[in-house]
């Protein structure tokens, strides 16, 4: 299927606030790792626009990256309930996007470590609360994906030494959700339907909202009840032609 023309547009739109949002991210310090790839655990939460320039990203790529790329963005969305998923966007420990990659990517390690667990259990309580909502449809979530949180790095430092506050931090944050803001209205539809989630809405481009729903409940419930990937492995097989 296509892309829906609504995206198309707003596709445009984020492709002319790229060089505002690089320079909101030039704010924030530049690191350096042991590149451990801890922090690439899960596929980050992310605001509506980095979401529109992530899927510029999958579109500029080549055909062959592209079929690669999106069967394991497919795979992060039925799987993750079940399974500690990497970023899809993660490649032998390098990042596919690094030059675009997410606020929440660029902040981990330079958080204050208690601010950081703040984050950590608000993330938990989210997934605390989906555990229940699955439970409630007969399919009980593993306790320690749900439990799974990425650990407090403190590998990441700043180059030169650079440092950079809470406040600011949040900050800047929020001049990326400002700039998002103008990308109505899927700024708020990101958000409400797809749950900031990049993975849940390509799902919903490639199957339909409610069908990718319906097709994750039973690749979830065969998965764990009878050890079965046969649903999940056609479905890959035909989430190659989004663009």
């Amino acid at each position: 299927m296509a892309f829906p023309q609504e995206i198309n547009r707003l596709l445009t739109k984020a492709d002319a606030r790229r060089s505002k949002l690089q320079a909101i991210y030039a704010q924030i310090p530049s690191t350096r790792c042991q590149r451990r790839a801890q922090c690439c655990s899960m596929l980050p939460e992310m605001s509506p626009l980095e979401a529109l320039i992530a899927v510029l990203n999958l579109k500029a790529k080549t055909a062959t990256a592209s079929n690669t790329l999106l069967p394991k963005i497919v795979h992060y969305f039925f799987m993750n309930p079940i399974k500690v998923t990497s970023c899809p966007f993660l490649e032998e420990n390098t990042c596919r996007i690094y030059n675009d990659r997410f606020f929440g990517c660029r902040a981990y390690g330079l958080w204050t470590p208690s601010t950081f667990d703040q984050i950590a259990r608000v993330s938990r309580r989210v997934k605390k609360h989906l555990q229940a909502q699955w439970l409630a449809l007969g399919v009980a979530l593993p306790d320690h994906v749900v439990h799974f949180q990425a650990p407090y790095c403190r590998d990441v430092v700043g180059i030169d030494r650079q440092t950079i506050s809470d406040h600011d931090l949040f900050k800047l944050h929020r001049q990326v959700d400002d700039l998002s803001s103008g990308l109505t209205p899927w700024h708020q539809a990101f958000k409400d339907l797809y749950f900031s989630d990049l993975s849940v809405a390509i799902a919903s481009w490639l199957f339909g909202r409610r069908r990718a729903v319906q097709l994750k409940f039973l690749v979830v419930k065969d998965a764990l009840n009878y050890q079965r990937h046969s649903t999940l492995d056609q479905i890959l097989n035909e989430s190659t032609n989004l663009f």
